[in-house]
């Protein structure tokens, strides 16, 4: 409410000719105007690869299920089935995401606009916090915003990436105010914020941005004396760690299904050459300086653009090694490059046994951000706190306007490296081919046709290269790829798809099917059913008369070994022999007899069967198995099992049974509870900070006007 006051007060000033605009209300508008040109500028943020690949699907998904009343658990489309809530890059727990449900243009527009106000103003908020004037912050905003490291992100598409980027500076904000009095009643704030990031759909960001605060209250902790050091570095990090552990909490909802998740992807088992993959190389650091126009091409991930005038600013900033703060960001630079350089640097084998998290992800080039951030920051403090001879200097009108000039210069760089970023990086530059992908509508109109796109069936299987057509299109029409864009394939269906065409799988670029895969004609897999797919000449061929999606088989093969198992997967008809891990019980060995599989009803969520056999079988889907999936038989609940190292099976006993096979998401009950709890305990901590506040308010007030009654009596 005060805060409205002051806005509106504001405004009749401004009207009346007595004042400015508030700050927030010039940070909105120049965000705003920020937004408009990622969003609606052509080449817009629409036909980004990103965008285009992943996120549209996604949304589209989301949307949908949520418009249909179902909850969005299980997505059928894309790599054989795999868990969509569960995901944290879904962001299905994530409070702003719902803007888009306003409609693309005016969603995406709010989304990017709402996280770079948010940016802007946490970054004034830091800038304050480092002791940076309020006229130098705004230049540390404005580079921060417009950065390689953010804005190009934002031009290829990763949209949720960019906004857990958008929290950094309020983090290190509140990582400043560990070391200050009162820090532990702003612990909840920090709690809060940290939880946002962590929902926002990108667990590497929330993962890089952790170990810079943690390094950067290291750092800034250390003094002369060892002993304050110690009991300085210890306050701030406990509470920093309590900050930490309620987020985690908060944010227990998704984030235990995600580690489940985790356990069941194809990542399992990582190597140096995983976690080396994409890098930071020392000719990367050039970026800084130059971004070139297109046709010349600049990895976005490595993209660190800030341009001569702040790079030098910045360089000229981290020589202020007196200021705690600049301590601490040297810090934060040392970090990074050692997390973004791999292998390169002799700690590698320190990090890769001692970081928590390192081993579990991929391009740590991105920790470079950090890097650009400290720069950032740097810069800023040497504009507010320059050398006192030339800050003596600057009094004199000329200098100012060759200050005035060089910050000009420095936002002039910044605004053609940008404009070179947004024609280098649309899809047609990045994927040579248009964003249209013309053959989505054939294929949806030739599987329409062939009446295989029914709402109560499942979904047909296609196999056709990602060039062509991205794999998650099928969340859009409503058929089931066998590939998927994702950073989480699950591990079954992964080793299946290559195992069986005795295809090598790209461990290093493993969020989707090996391209070898799609050479080996429209309908490589002769177990699942396929329904369309495309010939070397590139003619589109469907298959209206495709085996059964749910089938019986009456025969086992115990093989524990997985490895084995998924060598004799080509030998096999996995129609007619089930690969199991262990044997299944009350299933008698013997030929095939009569049997009829009927659909009832399906949905992404469940799937109801009639199924009729004379002897106990094992009623097998095409889709993958996961923890979570269960089956009822005639009302009495039943497992289900994997078999053939991925498909989805439950026993059924002889005779005629209905069957119904249903999706929970485990750990999404618990997890809720504990973010249940949290959040009470939050919001508790929250009203007992507004109550502290205002309290203190009425304090300060009262005192004023008795010093004012005072000097009136007097």
């Amino acid at each position: 409410m005060r805060w409205n006051s002051r806005l509106i007060d504001g405004l009749r000033r401004l009207a009346t000719g007595h004042g400015h605009l508030p700050t927030p209300v010039w940070v909105g508008m120049a965000t705003a105007v920020w937004a408009a040109f990622l969003v609606f500028v052509p080449p817009a943020i629409f036909g980004s690869v990103d965008y285009l690949l992943f996120y549209r699907p996604n949304f589209h998904f989301l949307l949908e299920a949520l418009g249909e009343g179902r909850p969005p658990l299980w997505n059928p489309y894309i790599g054989l089935g795999r868990p969509f809530l569960a995901d944290l890059q879904n962001a299905v727990f994530y409070p702003p995401l719902y803007v888009i449900g306003l409609g693309e243009n005016p969603g995406m527009f709010l989304l990017i606009w709402l996280h770079c106000f948010l940016a802007a103003v946490g970054m004034i908020r830091l800038a304050g916090a480092l002791g940076i004037h309020r006229p130098h912050s705004y230049v540390v905003t404005t580079a921060f915003l417009t950065c390689g490291s953010l804005a190009a992100r934002w031009m290829t598409g990763q949209v949720l990436y960019c906004c857990g980027l958008c929290y950094v500076p309020w983090l290190f904000a509140c990582s400043i105010r560990t070391g200050h009095a009162g820090a532990r009643e702003q612990t909840p704030v920090y709690a809060l914020l940290l939880t946002f990031q962590l929902l926002s759909g990108h667990p590497q960001v929330f993962w890089i941005s952790t170990v810079g605060q943690a390094v950067f209250i290291t750092i800034s902790s250390l003094h002369l004396s060892w002993k304050a050091s110690l009991r300085c570095l210890a306050a701030r990090l406990s509470r920093f760690g309590l900050a930490l552990f309620w987020s985690f909490g908060l944010a227990a909802v998704v984030l235990l299904p995600f580690l489940e998740l985790v356990r069941q992807g194809n990542r399992c088992n990582v190597t140096p050459e995983f976690m080396n993959y994409g890098r930071l190389r020392w000719a990367d650091l050039g970026s800084l300086v130059q971004v070139p126009p297109p046709p010349f091409y600049l990895d976005w991930e490595r993209n660190l653009f800030l341009g001569w005038p702040l790079l030098g600013l910045g360089l000229i900033g981290l020589g202020r090694i007196r200021d705690r703060n600049v301590r601490g960001l040297w810090g934060i630079v040392a970090a990074a490059l050692i997390i973004a350089f791999g292998s390169d640097t002799p700690a590698f084998r320190f990090v890769h046994d001692w970081l928590p998290g390192f081993t579990s992800f991929r391009l740590h080039v991105r920790a470079a951000f950090l890097i650009v951030f400290a720069l950032v920051c740097a810069g800023g403090l040497w504009l507010s706190q320059p050398h006192p001879q030339i800050q003596r200097l600057t009094t004199h009108v000329s200098l100012r306007y060759a200050w005035g000039g060089f910050v000009l210069a420095a936002f002039l760089a910044l605004a053609q490296a940008n404009w070179n970023m947004k024609r280098a990086y649309v899809s047609e530059e990045l994927l040579q081919t248009s964003p249209r992908y013309v053959l989505q509508w054939r294929l949806a109109e030739g599987l329409q046709a062939a009446g295989l796109l029914q709402s109560t069936l499942p979904p047909p299987k296609v196999c056709i290269p990602r060039r062509l057509l991205p794999a998650n299109f099928g969340m859009i029409h409503h058929y089931a790829n066998v590939d998927a864009y994702t950073s989480l394939f699950l591990r079954g269906p992964w080793d299946y798809l290559h195992a069986v065409l005795n295809v090598q799988p790209d461990q290093l670029r493993n969020t989707s099917l090996s391209a070898e895969v799609f050479e080996r004609g429209p309908f490589p897999y002769r177990d699942l059913g396929l329904a369309a797919g495309l010939t070397r000449d590139l003619r589109l061929v469907i298959e209206s008369n495709v085996a059964p999606a749910a089938f019986l088989v009456f025969q086992e093969k115990t093989i524990a070994d997985y490895q084995e198992l998924l060598r004799q997967i080509p030998e096999h008809d996995l129609r007619k022999v089930a690969l199991v891990g262990f044997p299944v019980a009350g299933l008698e060995h013997g030929e095939e007899t009569q049997w009829a599989v009927a659909n009832r009803r399906w949905t992404p969520n469940a799937w109801n069967l009639a199924v009729t056999n004379s002897r106990p079988a094992l009623l097998v889907l095409t889709d993958a198995w996961y923890p979570g999936w269960w089956a009822t038989i005639d009302g009495q609940r039943r497992s289900t099992l994997a078999v053939n190292g991925w498909m989805r099976a439950v026993f059924v006993p002889a005779g005629r049974h209905e069957v119904h096979l249903f999706y929970r998401q485990n750990y999404l009950c618990v997890g809720g509870l504990v973010s249940l709890i949290c959040l009470g305990w939050l919001g508790l901590s929250l009203l007992r900070l507004a109550r502290q506040n205002l309290a203190e308010q009425a304090r300060a007030k009262a005192l004023a006007h008795h010093r004012e009654g005072c000097a009136t009596g007097g």
